[in-house]
């Protein structure tokens, strides 16, 4: 008798020990936004306005675990900013596949939004097995209006100091200026000072009027894009936070 329950409890041992407890998944780690570059930087990352439509990027990095599916995007409309002690309601406006959109795993466009209105965002990691990571943290941005661009074009003569001329649309605090060889793209002039300060006005400054560009001059026969950026409001390590870019101009300097 005592032998036969030794063979039970040694039988539900052996059953017990031979079938795999199931093991709680940790959920993905907190995704972290790419920092916001300077406006006057060449290369531009982190939350931004773009120059194509009236639209806000958003880049962070990737979650590097190893059953990682994608990315829920999170957006509060916020409709008071000096309200700080409002109620903000986030709701899920996009969901991103690693594996179904590879070149976009890490980039956003929210292409609905309006001008003069303030976006807070957050983004959660999820994987295969639907765990959801926290929050990352919030950023913001907000768009205003772009400048309109006046010259130089490529339907005009246009010299190796050319002047360039655009209206203010909006009342902003400063101008960036960007200048690259096209289509390589090859950054030949970005300047950054402040804005003068008022609205549908033609504002005009000469190419290298700073001495900072790589070139005095600009090379006769080449092709070149340029577009103004505004900025309304900055941080207080003065990325934009409020800000426009302007559409893409093109022109060739006269052989």
């Amino acid at each position: 008798m005592v032998l036969k329950k030794l063979l039970i409890i040694t039988g539900l041992f052996l059953f017990f020990i031979g079938c795999e407890l199931p093991i709680e998944k940790e959920p993905p780690a907190v995704p972290v936004w790419v920092n916001k570059s300077q406006p006057q930087d060449s290369v531009e990352t982190g939350i931004d306005a773009i120059p194509e439509e009236n639209s806000i990027f958003l880049n962070w990095h990737p979650v590097m675990d190893e059953d990682m599916e994608g990315y829920q995007i999170y957006r509060a409309d916020i409709t008071d900013d000096l309200d700080h002690n409002e109620e903000e309601y986030f709701e899920l406006i996009g969901l991103i596949n690693i594996y179904h959109n590879p070149e976009f795993d890490t980039l956003f466009y929210d292409e609905d939004v309006q001008i003069k209105k303030l976006y807070r965002y957050y983004i959660r990691a999820f994987d295969y097995d639907d765990n959801l990571s926290q929050p990352s943290d919030t950023i913001e941005y907000k768009l205003i209006e772009k400048a309109t661009l006046i010259t130089p074009t490529d339907k005009e003569a246009v010299s190796t100091s050319p002047v360039f001329k655009w209206r203010n649309t909006a009342r902003t605090n400063e101008i960036v200026i960007r200048l690259e060889e096209f289509p390589a793209g090859n950054v030949v002039w970005i300047t950054r000072f402040n804005s003068p300060g008022y609205a549908e006005e033609i504002v005009e400054k000469r190419y290298n009027f700073d001495q900072s560009a790589k070139h005095s001059t600009l090379k006769p026969g080449q092709q070149y894009r340029w577009r103004i950026d505004c900025i309304a409001f900055t941080n207080p390590d003065g990325t934009d936070l409020e800000g426009s870019e302007s559409v893409w101009q093109y022109f060739t300097v006269n052989q």
